[in-house]
């Protein structure tokens, strides 16, 4: 009964201020006419501020649980915010990743002309693996050997070359062919974004205005007109029409110090152990 009453809370109170104010006004009235106080008013006080103080805690008790839900729905809104921020940080960190996209590098490139058949990496190759037309040599800063070689159908070798650094070659498909460097068909170069062998060689190895040992194409590599080369040991240069396996010798020599070519357009010049003075 007593849980019940303190259930009542405000209107328990309200009850238990009633019985006061009976027992209060009836002995007031008793004083008034002469009377002593009479017992059983004296009781309604007792119990009414038995009742008030009941009443009084079911009140505290409500408050403090209305309180409680209030923290409660508080604590879950803040852990749904926050839970919404995680949620949005979490998307705008994968969109933001996803809209990284990473730059396709000059390697890159190469692969994907060797998986369409327009590039051929350091092996050996039999014949017909590597279509006839010219190609490019290029040899990478990992490659220790720098060889190439092409024989006939006989077996017999149509032309091998020790690359300095970059060249060009004629391949033939007739036989078995074996490079160490990568070989990229020349009307694929424009995929790459270059024009030539050199251009290719100082991307592939870091580089820039290369002017050593090479194979250099006039009007790709190099511009036509005189140029002076200096030796920086024996040195040996050869002006000649074609790639290797496809060229005859205009002017050749070996020499220490400095030397004059003359060169044109669509000529080749093969430099080994010297670079370029202007």
């Amino acid at each position: 009964m007593v849980g019940a009453f303190s259930a009542m809370g405000v209107t328990g109170m309200m009850i238990a201020f009633g019985v006061i104010v009976y027992g209060g006004y009836n002995m007031y009235q008793d004083n008034k006419a002469g009377n002593p106080a009479s017992k059983k008013y004296i009781s309604f006080l007792l119990v009414g501020a038995l009742l008030m103080v009941i009443a009084g805690t079911g009140v505290a008790n409500k408050s403090a649980h209305s309180n409680s839900e209030s923290t409660v729905a508080e604590s879950k809104e803040t852990q749904s915010v926050s839970h919404d921020e995680v949620q949005y940080t979490t998307l705008t960190a994968s969109s933001s990743s996803e809209s990284v996209v990473k730059e396709e590098t000059i390697e890159d490139k190469v692969s994907n002309l060797i998986k369409q058949g327009k590039a051929f990496g350091p092996r050996s190759y039999t014949a017909g693996q590597v279509p006839a037309g010219e190609y490019v040599f290029v040899a990478t800063k990992y490659g220790a050997s720098k060889y190439y070689s092409e024989d006939d159908a006989a077996g017999e070798i149509i032309d091998n070359e020790n690359f300095s650094s970059f060249g060009y070659v004629q391949v033939h498909a007739t036989g078995n062919l074996t490079t160490r460097g990568t070989l990229v068909n020349v009307d694929s170069l424009g995929e790459l974004g270059v024009s030539g062998a050199k251009e290719l060689y100082e991307k592939l190895n870091d580089k820039q205005n290369y002017n050593g040992p090479g194979m250099y194409k006039i009007g790709v590599d190099l511009p036509a007109g005189m140029h002076t080369v200096s030796s920086t040991g024996s040195a040996y240069v050869a002006v000649v029409t074609g790639p290797v396996g496809n060229s005859d010798i205009v002017d050749n020599e070996n020499f220490n110090g400095d030397y004059a070519v003359n060169l044109a357009d669509g000529q080749y010049l093969e430099m080994s152990r010297a670079m370029f003075k202007n």
